[in-house]
């Protein structure tokens, strides 16, 4: 595990040399979000409309796909979600459709900026299992890292063997190669 940690490290932009590792996707996530909203010292999240996080309480309620669902009690007010990237069924089609879908955060994030606020964390799976394996359009994750001052949580999961892992990256001075 150590020397997996430090082969990852020496990948990663300089300042992110801490690894954690979880059990589960959900654990994953709580734990990015929750190093978020303790750096940012913000709980305004923004996410992608269909998502789903997790099953922990913290994760639900950042989980579109939970929170509209049956049963669910909608989304708290610190948590916004943008149209699903998809370039097929969704809002935007064609070439530009990645960065429609990101002038859809920046929008967001305006807002959120706009009212005195500070995103804690963008949280969107590089493939949406939540939407049905949605691969969103080319351009659309190019858009997160190049906001100026956005300190962000950017978490993915991704299948090994069945086993949902994931990561969080905290950025500040540093930010993640897009």
């Amino acid at each position: 595990m150590v020397n997996y940690a430090q082969a990852l490290t020496q990948k990663l932009p300089g300042g992110l040399d801490v690894c954690f590792f979880t059990n589960s996707g959900s654990e994953s996530n709580d734990l990015a979000l929750q190093l978020a909203r303790h750096f940012t010292s913000s709980k305004e999240t923004i996410v992608l409309d269909g998502a789903y996080h997790g099953h922990l309480i913290s994760l639900i309620e950042i989980s579109p796909y939970k929170y509209n669902g049956p049963g669910g009690q909608g989304a708290p007010d610190y948590v916004h979600a943008v149209p699903m990237p998809d370039p097929f069924r969704g809002k935007y089609h064609g070439t530009d459709a990645g960065s429609e879908y990101a002038q859809e955060v920046k929008i967001i994030l305006g807002k959120i900026q706009n009212s005195g606020n500070q995103v804690s964390a963008f949280i969107a799976e590089l493939i949406m299992g939540g939407g049905g394996q949605l691969i969103p359009p080319a351009g659309f994750f190019q858009m997160p890292s190049s906001l100026c001052g956005m300190q962000a949580a950017y978490v993915s999961r991704m299948k090994f063997r069945s086993v949902s892992a994931g990561w969080g990256i905290i950025t500040g001075a540093s930010r993640p190669r897009a």
